[in-house]
């Protein structure tokens, strides 16, 4: 718990075809949540704080 203290836990969307992003966020993040509906896939993810950051740059998901 201690080597995830400052981590954050970030809400995205992904649509469907976006594979790489959805790849990204397992590869770089520790999924907690995963949701798949008609509208896209929701997921819940623990990042550490650069990989935060790198995510919120990223313009092929969505933060909610």
């Amino acid at each position: 718990a201690e080597l995830t203290r400052h981590h954050e836990i970030l809400s995205v969307d992904v649509e469907y075809q976006n594979g790489a992003a959805v790849a990204w966020l397992y590869e770089y993040g520790k999924v907690e949540e995963r949701r798949d509906d008609e509208s896209g896939i929701h997921m819940r993810v623990r990042l550490s704080p650069p990989d935060a950051a790198r995510l919120r740059e990223r313009d092929d998901v969505m933060l909610v």
